[in-house]
């Protein structure tokens, strides 16, 4: 993996965490690809969460 692939991976993970983060501080549902980015189905993402 060049540098360049592992720092727009570890962007987009920051990115998709933030998102994710921002939604639930909403009370929103975060999208399916932010959750999907960060390696949590939406099943399992409904499952355990408390709002």
């Amino acid at each position: 993996m060049t540098v360049l692939r592992f720092l727009r991976s570890a962007f987009s993970m920051l990115r998709a965490s933030a998102s994710v983060v921002a939604d639930l501080q909403a009370k929103h549902m975060p999208s399916e690809r932010e959750l999907r980015r960060l390696g949590i189905s939406k099943a399992d993402f409904e499952t355990i969460h408390i709002s």
